[in-house]
């Protein structure tokens, strides 16, 4: 069965690039509906989710964005509405993944965008600004098949959660090595029928347990390294910023 993949680009500057992808991930028997965010230029088709909508779901209009004369705001705020369309459509369940293609700017507006969607739904992000690949060629052609494949491989590969699911336990942790804990816990737990997700406090994991709580794939919180938050004071290196310690309070669990 087709997956339902967003497509997001500008097509008054990748029009041509963004319709190439969606249709290699077509072939691939997935259903690619483009979604643009582009501010300025004509278009050169009609895509599924147009700009003007994407304006009102961020609570403006396309004149209002354009009077902002300012890029970088323009695609901050295509950006919310971005977010917005997306959350909507993966509460519908019309969402199996998310590709977004670009220069800088669209890089940027789907980084914003992408960041606040669920872990574990399929996300890729093609930056073309390094190679310059502007309009379809031997190489562009070959890097946007390549996109298009690793969306539709990662949309096929993703399984809705049983419904009968065992328990997941989510544990911070430095690793073995410093913290001789997780040894003897995670084994312990494992007996006792959950599933044990471990995250290393090293920044980045710290921000991915306080997201897979507030995303409901943890169901206990052992939150045992508390590094982050230490750095976090003391501006040390591993801070994952004011987010720890929150979600587990927040979902009550």
């Amino acid at each position: 069965m087709g997956k339902k993949i967003i497509v997001i680009g500008t097509l008054d500057t990748r029009g041509e690039e963004i319709g190439y992808l969606a249709e290699e991930i077509r072939k691939r028997g997935h259903d690619a509906k483009v979604m643009d965010v582009g501010v300025l230029g004509e278009v050169p088709f009609k895509p599924a989710i147009e700009r003007d909508q994407v304006a009102q779901a961020a609570g403006t209009s396309i004149r209002e964005i354009i009077e902002l004369g300012h890029e970088g705001r323009a695609m901050s705020a295509m950006a919310a509405g971005v977010y917005r369309i997306l959350k909507e459509l993966h509460q519908r369940r019309q969402v199996d993944g998310v590709i977004a293609a670009g220069g800088s700017m669209s890089t940027s507006l789907a980084l914003e965008a992408m960041q606040y969607l669920p872990l574990g739904l399929p996300k890729v992000l093609l930056s073309l600004w390094p190679a310059g690949l502007h309009g379809l060629n031997r190489i562009s052609r070959n890097v946007l098949r390549t996109a298009a494949g690793v969306i539709a491989g990662a949309a096929e590969a993703r399984v809705e959660e049983e419904r009968e699911r065992k328990k997941t336990v989510g544990v911070t942790s430095l690793g073995t090595s410093q913290q001789k804990f997780i040894v003897r816990l995670k084994p312990a737990l494992e007996e006792r029928g959950y599933d044990v997700a471990v995250f290393h406090t090293l920044g980045m994991g710290g921000q991915a347990f306080e997201q897979a709580i507030r995303d409901g794939l943890i169901d206990v919180s052992l939150d045992f390294s508390l590094v982050e938050l230490m750095d976090h004071v003391v501006g040390g290196a591993t801070t994952s910023g004011k987010i720890r310690l929150k979600a587990a309070a927040e979902k009550g669990i």
